[in-house]
């Protein structure tokens, strides 16, 4: 079978090359001007802010004129369309439904209320001792 070196590493560690400090970390942050750097990341996070500004502006801007321009009637009719295509009858069956019965929402009974009054009384009074020990 033939040498790939697609596939497998040369043969030797001598064919690998033979200045890899030049590849080292240190030699490339030597190379580099770190306050131009900063300078430029500077100057991108500022572009990018603006960028976000603009998009923002034209999004709102786009999704007011879109909602000022469509008349109401026409948006109406499209529902009324969409929901006969697809058998839905809505207000129909929101009327069916009726009211929700008034046993399903309890009441307390006016003891159960002086009840909770007293709790919440004693537990103020225990709240005030507490502040005033600390």
């Amino acid at each position: 079978m033939g040498y790939s070196p697609l596939l497998s590493f040369p043969p030797s560690p001598s064919s690998y090359p033979h200045n890899l400090a030049h590849f080292a970390p240190t030699a490339v942050l030597k190379q580099t001007d770190m306050v131009k750097l900063s300078k430029t990341m500077d100057a991108f996070e500022e572009q990018f802010g603006e960028v976000d500004n603009v998009t923002t502006l034209m999004s709102q801007a786009v999704a007011e004129a879109t909602a000022n321009s469509t008349p109401v009637d026409s948006v109406e009719a499209l529902m009324k369309q969409v929901a006969e295509e697809n058998g839905l009858e809505v207000a129909a069956q929101l009327e069916g439904a009726g009211a929700v019965p008034t046993g399903m929402v309890q009441e307390k009974a006016p003891a159960q209320v002086e009840a909770d009054a007293d709790k919440a009384d004693e537990l103020q009074a225990r709240l005030a001792k507490l502040r005033t020990a600390a």
